[in-house]
């Protein structure tokens, strides 16, 4: 006979399911955000080249005139949708995600995503010299930052999410699930951990697969196979990998020097993109392959399709192209830009190679592949990434070994010559350093109010010394805090410094709390745990009280050190410990607490059985037969509201009561199965 049964019976997925398929519905909607975002970029193409053609040749078909204006145009537009209509938004590059994941939270403006992808349109559509991927990422990140705050995850759950939804962006724009997972593990989150690795990967299969369905499965790069002809060309490998560490170096600083000489533009800031669009259009005139985000023009010099010498030049003008353009303020990414100038790089040395040693080496197409993995790995830190991309958007393996030799060299000559990574400067620059353990990322992305103690009185101000010690007497705290009749904190009264006091008499009616009260530091709810942890550290503390802002000192409750410390073991070392949020309600204040169960045992509700109705709670034998302790009664209630009871054992169980009950999970679960 089927003692109880939960009607209807349900069964709760475990929270890294749900993070699981959270991270796979982030993927689909990354995969369609990049979907879309690639078909309005051929949209905005064709209105302004008047071509569906390829970029570059659609460029070369233009009148010298027009090759002028449309960089300009695109810039005017741009710049009317950043400075008119959006006002005020934020920047979403990479860097600021990295800063959104590991000190924010996840949390990512839908506004300012919407409408800097939008100018990033105009932008690429008409020339200027960045790529798609930049918007695509933003997107992805915004769509799972809206999607994890529209289910009230954690914080921390919330930036694993942001993490999955630029996995999801990057792998469909360019088809390379692997590499977009190891770009999140590797730059963004900067942590490899299973609980950050798995939910990545999940949402970047899922974004790749969206891709594939409607765009095909296709290699992004077409290229003829590669493969060494002698172990003698690593040598050339070994000084192209030298090489792309210092062009790297070159790359970065002049886009920075590119911002710097426009913020010395003594002009408006909403002129100054058009101003970048009308020198990008000026290159243009004698050289259109530096625009756009240079896909046609790196397939060109992988089949070796154009002559030496412009592959030269090219190497420099698109870093200057791409300076001027982000210099400018245009929005869009430097991702496929660095893949160019990679190719340009590789493609000199390969022919170079190949005029003094022809019978010792492989086509100039085959450095310049191995140039692209070469400078990306050199301006982002991320040999692996590097490699993996590579390989991904050719789909060949023959140069595998050159490719990895020469990625790690050019990483490690880069970060000789500059620490920062191109995303780490801009955070460097705004005073940031991302520290990118599991640990850090918890105590830089929870806040106070995650964590915050409510159910915590304000003493009386004039309240006496008697009363005080019977407060402290009847708690085990050593602090207490006293407020006006407003609610607001006025100090501490620490038991340290007047139990030396508790003996004298005279002072039960002579003195009150505000006589005894001290200053004490105060935390605030949006405080990260990081912050407090040090002032913690700082000043010995065990709490702080935590008050609405700095301009109000409204007492909201406390922090302590127990909990900081407890959601880092929680959170970061995954501990199997299970932390029940107690609410209560007290002269019409909700009152909060937590309580760590023991490993195993949770607290759950179940309906009451036909059986049982009419029984009292001490005849159902809970406690003996299933070893489950009744913590409350529910009962619907004849004006439809539910009233909660203590589980007296004489009371009779009626049709609709619920029993909260705590026990261990397997004789929890065995309710749901026994017969």
């Amino acid at each position: 006979m089927r003692v109880f049964l939960r009607e209807p019976r349900q069964i709760r997925p475990d929270e890294t399911t749900l993070l699981f398929l959270y991270a796979g519905i982030v993927g689909v909607l990354g995969g369609f955000g990049a979907i879309i975002f690639k078909y309005l970029t051929a949209i905005v193409q064709r209105l302004f080249l008047g071509s569906w053609e390829n970029l570059l040749d659609a460029a070369l078909q233009l009148p010298w005139y027009y090759r002028v204006l449309v960089p300009t145009a695109g810039g005017t537009l741009a710049s009317f949708i950043l400075y008119f209509l959006a006002k005020k938004t934020k920047s979403y590059g990479i860097s600021d995600i990295m800063e959104a994941v590991s000190l924010r939270g996840g949390e990512i403006e839908v506004r300012s995503v919407l409408f800097r992808s939008l100018s990033s349109l105009m932008i690429i559509g008409s020339g200027g010299s960045v790529g798609r991927e930049g918007p695509i990422v933003q997107i992805g990140a915004m769509l799972a930052s809206q999607f994890g705050q529209l289910l009230r995850i954690s914080r921390i759950k919330l930036s694993i999410l942001v993490g999955c939804g630029v996995a999801s962006g990057m792998a469909a724009a360019y088809n390379t699930p692997i590499a977009a997972a190891i770009f999140v593990l590797e730059i963004i989150m900067g942590n490899f951990a299973i609980d950050i690795f798995a939910p990545v990967v999940i949402s970047s299969v899922a974004a790749t697969l969206v891709s594939r369905g409607v765009m095909g499965n296709q290699p992004t790069y077409r290229i003829p196979p590669f493969s060494m002809v002698s172990h003698f060309e690593l040598i050339f490998y070994v000084l192209l990998g030298i090489l792309a560490g210092f062009a790297a170096y070159l790359f970065i600083q002049a886009l920075f020097k590119g911002e710097e000489i426009f913020k010395k533009i003594k002009i408006p800031n909403y002129l100054k993109i058009p101003l970048g669009g009308f020198f990008v259009g000026i290159l243009g005139l004698s050289f259109p392959h530096v625009w756009g985000n240079g896909y046609e023009v790196a397939s060109r010099i992988l089949n070796q399709q154009l002559p030496g010498h412009l592959v030269l030049i090219l190497f420099f003008l698109k870093i200057l192209a791409t300076a001027i353009t982000v210099g400018s303020g245009g929005s869009g990414g430097v991702f496929t830009p660095s893949l160019f100038v990679g190719a340009a790089l590789g493609g000199t040395v390969g022919n170079a190679v190949n005029y003094f040693f022809p019978f010792l080496t492989v086509p100039s197409g085959a450095y310049a592949l191995v140039g692209m993995g070469c400078l990306l790995a050199g301006i982002t830190h991320a040999p692996i990434m590097a490699i993996l991309i590579i390989f991904e958007l050719t789909l060949d393996y023959g140069i595998i070994l050159p490719l990895m030799l020469s990625c790690i060299l050019s990483s490690y000559v880069a970060s000789k010559i500059k620490p920062e990574s191109i995303y780490t400067e801009r955070l460097k620059q705004r005073g940031i350093q991302l520290s990118r353990g599991m640990e850090e990322m918890v105590l830089y992305s929870m806040r106070v109010q995650d964590i915050l103690k409510t159910g915590v009185s304000l003493l009386p101000e004039n309240l006496r010394f008697d009363e005080i010690l019977k407060r402290f007497y009847a708690s085990r705290t050593d602090y207490l805090y006293v407020g006006d009749q407003q609610g607001n904190l006025l100090g501490v009264i620490n038991l340290h410094d007047i139990k030396e006091f508790l003996s004298e008499k005279d002072l039960e009616t002579l003195v009150i709390a505000k006589d005894l009260i001290t200053p004490v530091s105060v935390a605030y709810p949006t405080d990260r745990l990081a912050d407090v942890l040090e002032k913690f550290w700082l000043q010995d503390l065990e709490e702080l009280p935590v008050v609405r802002s700095k301009e109000s000192s409204q007492f909201l409750g406390i922090v302590t050190r127990r909990d900081v410390l407890s959601t880092l073991d929680r959170e970061a070392l995954r501990r199997k410990v299970l932390l029940s949020r107690f609410v209560t309600r007290s002269e019409d204040k909700l009152l909060t607490d937590r309580l760590e169960l023991p490993e195993g045992f949770r607290i759950d509700k179940i309906v009451v059985p036909p059986e049982l109705i009419g029984r009292t709670i001490g005849e159902t034998n809970l406690r003996t037969q299933y070893h489950l302790n009744v913590l409350a009664v529910i009962s619907p209630g004849r004006n439809g509201k539910e009233q909660r009871y203590f589980p007296d054992p004489n009371r009779k169980l009626e049709e609709g009561d619920i029993l909260v009950v705590l026990g261990r999970e397997d004789d929890i679960r065995q309710l749901y199965t026994q017969d």
